[in-house]
């Protein structure tokens, strides 16, 4: 990709790789890791789980599926020594909602696979699923779910959301899903919104896919996990 660079947004120059192979949905990927690391009390993407940091299992998660990835490293410029182009928070201290507006409006395909870095255990399969159920139902927004609930940080997001996600912010809504809330601009569709519930998937989406780390005990609790998953 060449020298890395920072972004606040650029413009869409031309088709992306996968669009120009037929792909029926082409998605840049956006690793949102800009958060403050209060609760765990040190950079939670620089923390390390096996041999890498979390933040490398996300980008090496995302790669093989995505054209061009994206930093959303928050209001200060880091991570660079990753080679990756990095997108900065216009309104820095809102949250992720920030980083995934600026991801969008840095991508050049009509759509991204955004991802936390602080979820160390999904799969390229798991991800290639929310991909192909975002584009056989033509979503806007297509997000992971479970008995838990839905995975706002680990979902498809398509550029026509960018509307919807500025008034939100605007509006002080720093919710994730706040625009969803939003009613369409005049003469404008609605956002199309689906889910990919784990249960519809194989043996090998099990809750634990879906680990957060985001205390010190979190991440003990990865490190045993992820140590049982290389002893099996």
């Amino acid at each position: 990709m060449g020298v890395s660079t920072t972004v606040r947004g650029v413009a869409k120059v031309e088709a992306s790789e996968a669009e120009r192979r037929g792909a029926r949905l082409a998605v840049d990927g956006v690793v949102l890791c800009g958060g403050l690391s209060r609760r765990l009390g040190e950079d939670k993407a620089a923390a390390r789980l096996g041999e890498r940091s979390l933040l490398e299992r996300a980008v090496q998660t995302l790669r093989p599926l995505c054209d061009q990835l994206f930093l959303a490293c928050g209001s200060r410029d880091r991570y660079a020594e990753l080679g990756l182009p990095r997108v900065l928070d216009e309104a820095p201290e809102l949250g992720p909602v920030s980083g995934l507006i600026a991801g969008l409006e840095a991508a050049r395909a009509s759509h991204v696979l955004a991802v936390a870095c602080d979820m160390p255990f999904l799969t390229p399969e798991l991800l290639g699923a929310l991909v192909e159920r975002a584009a056989a139902d033509s979503l806007d927004v297509a997000v992971l779910a479970s008995e838990r609930g839905v995975e706002p940080l680990c979902a498809v997001y398509g550029r026509r959301c960018l509307r919807a996600m500025r008034a939100a912010r605007a509006a002080g809504r720093h919710r994730v899903l706040a625009f969803l809330e939003e009613p369409p601009a005049p003469g404008e569709a609605p956002l199309e919104v689906g889910r990919l519930h784990l249960g519809e998937l194989g043996r090998g989406a099990t809750p634990e896919r879906l680990t957060n780390v985001n205390t010190p005990e979190d991440l003990a609790r990865a490190r045993r996990h992820e140590a049982g998953e290389e002893r099996s």
